[in-house]
């Protein structure tokens, strides 16, 4: 079987691609396949550049394609049309010592953007995305501080991999029939 393929594109940081998801990917490295494409709005010596060294450190330059920003928005969407996976994690945080919050500040639309692809969301399991993208079977979500959690789905889902079309599939018929700007 072929690997698991995720496709990640974005902002580059520690919130949106933390170092728990390398240290899982670690672990299943002949299973699944990441493919990064963004911006490190800190600049070339910035989170980017941890994650490019920590792609050869752990050995995962078969397992992590680093391919940096993508400026033609056809060659971006070629590119996510490899993928099974569309990466929507952003990492919990702690506010004031009370429940997890997250910071959605250019991520909320992602999932919906994946699924519009065909491609099937890998949420933050927080209340509001679950009963979202996770109930309906949309989407699947795991905890992005946790490498167990991260681990556990992402091997779950390359044991699924055959069942991930179809949900794609699905996904982007929702968006054409309901979640979408003509008829919301």
């Amino acid at each position: 079987q072929s690997k698991l393929k995720i496709f990640y594109h974005g902002m580059i940081g520690p919130d949106r691609l933390p170092l728990q998801l390398f240290e899982a990917i670690e672990d299943l490295k002949a299973s699944v396949e990441l493919t990064i494409a963004g911006v490190d709005l800190s600049g070339p010596t910035g989170y980017s550049s941890i994650i490019k060294d920590l792609i050869i450190k752990k050995g995962l330059v078969e397992s992590v394609n680093y391919i940096g920003l993508i400026q033609d928005r056809h060659d971006l969407l070629k590119e996510c049309s490899k993928a099974d996976v569309g990466l929507c994690l952003v990492q919990k945080s702690i506010q004031n010592g009370i429940e997890p919050e997250f910071d959605m500040a250019g991520g909320a639309q992602r999932p919906f953007e994946h699924m519009a692809l065909g491609l099937v969301p890998l949420v933050t399991d927080v209340k509001d995305w679950h009963e979202l993208f996770v109930i309906d079977g949309y989407g699947f979500s795991c905890n992005p501080d946790d490498t167990i959690s991260i681990k556990e789905l992402l091997l779950d889902l390359y044991k699924r991999k055959n069942e991930l079309y179809e949900i794609g599939q699905k996904n982007r018929e929702k968006i054409l029939n309901d979640w979408n700007y003509d008829y919301e």
